[in-house]
């Protein structure tokens, strides 16, 4: 049900007024009081796709208000991109407001002097505008790329005070890595698959990988999510080779596999679709730990519609096969792919 209330997403022209979501949400309690169950699953079908559109219509509005006029925000760096002069920040608070779900924006600057790190928090006075995309058919969608990753604004700094100058504790562990790794030949394709930072790729490598189409690999998504469960599971299992009978079962692989995909995702940034991919790996493990007996389609359909109750914006979520990137990306990174590796992952090993 709720993939298909997720669909009118990607074919309206324009979202509903409030109005027409109220007239729909009575619509579908009304069917619910029906005793047919067809009828009684188009008032489910009717009320999901309620939820979704007005989640939609806050994202809109929050983006509208916020990009109105230049505002104070209390903000956390969430990442830093040096050569491209720009840092991704949460916007936590707007002057004494709190923004929840805190949004998320891309801002530019020019002060060389500032040493910005993930985890800093700062007051800063923003001038934010939405991301915008061309029209033209076949072209790269960097509007829908920013909405489904939780990033559908970008500004710059006119004013800022830092609150606090501490980094996160993940930065200071790649920090304190990065030593080792300068003295290997392949270092930036280390940091790019271990932490998800790619600006030290040189020109070459990243011509190099798009010629050969494995560009995608250097972007975290949700097949390398799938890899680090998978090699959780396997190291789990080589362990209870050596355990006694009695203290061998399924559930500690499982397990293994979920804590070793989710410090892979906060190691590696836990961008959206990582953050999608190992949803969808704590719903399928879910399901084996309560004995569920699901198919494989019912398990590729409970995630997906779970994700989709959770985050509708997530149906924006695509593979995009294009060279071009969205603004607030290096001209040679490639986009990060969506979590369908993880449901592919899940989906055969059901």
């Amino acid at each position: 049900m709720a993939i298909i209330a997720s669909l009118p997403l990607m074919v309206l022209p324009q979202l509903p007024t409030p109005a027409i979501l109220l007239i729909l949400a009575c619509t579908g309690f009304v069917f619910l009081q029906f005793t047919f169950q067809p009828i009684r699953m188009v008032g489910v079908a009717i009320l999901l796709m309620v939820w979704m559109l007005n989640s939609a219509q806050h994202i809109k509005t929050d983006i509208e208000g916020l990009a109105a006029k230049p505002g104070n925000f209390t903000v956390r760096i969430d990442e830093v991109r040096q050569k491209n002069k720009q840092i991704k920040v949460r916007l936590l608070r707007e002057g004494t407001r709190y923004i929840f779900p805190p949004r998320f924006a891309w801002i530019s600057f020019n002060n060389a002097t500032n040493e910005y790190c993930p985890g800093q928090r700062w007051n800063m006075q923003l001038r934010l505008r939405p991301v915008h995309a061309r029209l033209n058919e076949g072209e790269f969608d960097s509007q829908r790329f920013a909405l489904a990753n939780h990033t559908p604004l970008q500004g710059r700094i006119v004013k800022q005070t830092a609150s606090s100058t501490t980094c996160s504790w993940r930065w200071r562990f790649i920090q304190h890595h990065e030593v080792q790794l300068r003295l290997l030949p392949q270092q930036a394709t280390l940091k790019a698959l271990a932490f998800g930072i790619r600006d030290d790729l040189s020109k070459t490598t990243r011509q190099l990988l798009r010629d050969t189409g494995t560009a995608h690999l250097m972007a975290i998504s949700g097949m390398h999510i799938a890899l680090a469960a998978g090699l959780g599971w396997l190291l789990a299992r080589g362990t209870q080779f050596l355990l006694p009978a009695r203290f061998i079962g399924y559930l500690y692989p499982l397990l293994a596999s979920w804590i070793l995909a989710a410090i892979y995702t906060w190691l590696s940034g836990s961008h959206a679709p990582a953050q999608r991919a190992l949803l969808a790996l704590t719903l399928w493990i879910a399901t084996r730990i309560t004995a569920i007996q699901l198919s494989s389609w019912q398990v590729w359909t409970l995630c997906i519609g779970s994700l989709l109750a959770i985050d509708p914006i997530t149906v924006l979520s695509c593979q995009y096969r294009s060279n071009s990137d969205p603004p607030c990306q290096s001209k040679t990174d490639p986009p990060p792919l969506n979590h369908s590796s993880v449901v592919a992952f899940v989906f055969f090993w059901s």
